[in-house]
C-alpha cells in the first residue's frame, strides 16, 4: 500500500525518517518543559528517551508496560 500511495498524482506519501527524527529532536531540545508518556515499547521509546537526553534529561517521565522481567542462569 505504501508504494500505491507514493504514486498519487498529488504528490503522494513521503516517509522520511531522518527528518522525522531531527523535528522529535528539535521538538525536545527548545521544549521550556519536557516530559514523556511511553505506552508500551519498543523503537520509539529509545527515539524519544534519546530526544530528551539532548536537553539533559526530561523533566517528568511516565512509563507504563507490561513486559515482564525474565532472569535466565545457566
Amino acid at each position: 500500500m505504501l508504494y500505491f500511495h507514493r504514486y498519487t498524482p498529488k504528490g503522494g506519501l513521503v516517509l522520511d525518517i531522518a527528518s522525522d527524527i531531527c523535528a522529535m529532536n528539535n521538538s525536545a531540545v527548545y521544549a521550556k518543559k519536557s516530559g514523556m508518556i511511553i505506552l508500551g515499547g519498543g523503537v520509539i521509546k529509545h527515539h524519544i528517551c534519546n530526544a530528551n537526553l539532548m536537553r539533559n534529561g526530561a523533566d517528568f517521565s511516565v512509563f507504563v508496560n507490561t513486559g515482564q522481567e525474565v532472569r535466565i542462569t545457566i
